[in-house]
């Protein structure tokens, strides 16, 4: 992919970030915290379904841990604003 997408995908994705930080936060103001949380929490509880661990390629389990590392990191967001 050339330079200039991934400039632009990134933009992209840190402008989806923000919407969803700040519905989040929205959501938690409104008192909403421990509903919208703990459902966004189940997400990294949610099992892979995979009998055999080779089945699945390595591209595959490094997009998924990073996924669920975003998922962490916009908790830890959500969670820091509410807290200023």
């Amino acid at each position: 992919m050339p330079r200039e997408d991934n400039l632009k995908l990134e933009g992209r994705l840190n402008a989806l970030r923000d919407i969803v930080l700040a519905l989040l936060e929205a959501e938690v103001e409104r008192g909403q915290e421990s509903a919208i949380l703990s459902k966004i929490e189940q997400l990294l509880d949610a099992p892979d379904h995979q009998e055999d661990p080779g089945a699945v390629n390595v591209e595959a389990i490094a997009v998924q841990n990073a996924a669920y590392r975003e998922i962490e990191n916009i908790l830890e967001a959500v969670r820091e604003r509410v807290r200023t």
